[in-house]
């Protein structure tokens, strides 16, 4: 019964490595016969379905990994847009709905989050905080990734320090926008001023 490490991957503003927004999520699949390849395929129509519905030929990418003692080579991968030329963000980057859940109690080893950003979404920031329109659209996300697979896959809270997964029960939005300053752009120039004293 495998599990697996879902990477999700969207090109923004450069082809870098360091440039890309990556959000992760674990799923064990209880099949004998597992189908990484197929699991990799609806996340990212899924994906494209709920939370990134607007693109404009932004590169996304879901790869697979088997959750074990290092090194993790890729077992599979889905893309769209491949290799597709970056595209300038047209919203901070670093501005996030944030996409919390647990399993049964929320307690450390128990819950975890995704930061999910506004880039390819469709949703902007129209005020100080979230909208119902914004939260429920993360929450229908959080229901595509609990119904991937069918009753044979599960998502979940992964603890590497009990190296045990545990099925999400609950998952939550609230209106307070996130900010995570690591997907910020670095300084490409500065304005100087002299004061004269």
């Amino acid at each position: 019964m495998p599990r697996y490490r879902l990477v999700v991957t969207l090109t923004a503003d450069t082809r870098e490595p360091e440039d890309r927004i990556v959000n992760t999520f674990y799923l064990n699949d209880g099949l004998v016969g597992s189908d990484p390849q197929g699991i990799c395929n609806d996340v990212l129509a899924m994906w494209q379905a709920t939370w990134y519905t607007n693109l404009a030929g932004r590169e996304l990418r879901v790869t697979a990994y088997n959750v074990g003692p290092p090194p993790q080579y890729p077992v599979a991968e889905a893309v769209v847009n491949d290799g597709a030329a970056a595209i300038a963000s047209t919203l901070n980057r670093e501005v996030a709905v944030c996409l919390s859940y647990y399993s049964e109690l929320n307690r450390p080893r128990q819950r975890g989050r995704m930061y999910l950003t506004l880039l390819g979404s469709g949703v902007a920031v129209t005020g100080a905080r979230i909208v119902v329109a914004t939260r429920d659209k993360a929450l229908t996300l959080a229901q595509g990734i609990a119904d991937i697979g069918g009753i044979d896959v599960s998502w979940q809270v992964w603890s590497p320090t009990d190296n045990q997964g545990r099925d999400v029960t609950n998952a939550w939005v609230d209106d307070a926008w996130d900010v995570q300053r690591r997907r910020g752009l670095r300084a490409s120039t500065r304005s100087e001023l002299a004061t004269g004293a």
